[in-house]
């Protein structure tokens, strides 16, 4: 989770680099994952594997960038010795300290998602980026919505309807 940091903002680069407006709303279902959302557009896909310091974990992305912002959805299954001694609710935790490490957190509460615990907090990176992240531990696999951009607020529009969107169906 410590990475998880470090791969947004590859992911960032990498949407910078490659914008190209989206129009549209679009409804994302993941093949493998029992889950659903709304995206400002058709999503670009990418696996990346992850160090977390107790292995090594994929996480499975999917990407809108819209220029100036972008919407990340991304999960990943961790295995049992990760989570060993640690209840969800502090493995949700431990996310957002590892999100909000080297910025401010800017707002933080704890919630539930299709009856999951959850977090949704605001961290405000150096650079002046704005990560908005709604974050759901459903026993192994850690879901996170991402919305990231310069200025960026949980109050917007685009990101209230894409956080708002994600649920988890019943397995």
């Amino acid at each position: 989770m410590r990475t998880l940091l470090a791969t947004c903002s590859a992911m960032l680069l990498f949407c910078v680099a490659t914008a190209s407006a989206q129009q549209g709303w679009t409804e994302y279902r993941p093949s493998g994952a029992p889950y659903r959302v709304e995206m400002p557009g058709r999503p670009m896909t990418k696996t990346e594997a992850v160090d977390t310091g107790k292995g090594s974990v994929d996480m499975i992305m999917a990407v809108v960038d819209l220029g100036e912002r972008s919407f990340l959805a991304v999960y990943a299954d961790y295995p049992d010795s990760a989570a060993k001694g640690v209840s969800p609710e502090q493995g949700l935790i431990n996310a957002r300290e590892g999100m909000a490490k080297h910025g401010k957190l800017l707002s933080d509460r704890a919630l539930r998602v299709s009856g999951y615990p959850a977090r949704e907090y605001v961290v405000e990176q150096p650079d002046g980026y704005v990560i908005v992240s709604r974050s759901v531990q459903a026993g192994n696999r850690l879901y996170q919505m991402l919305a990231i951009g310069k200025g960026g607020s949980a109050d917007d529009p685009l990101t209230r309807r894409f956080l708002d969107s994600f649920s988890i169906s019943p397995s």
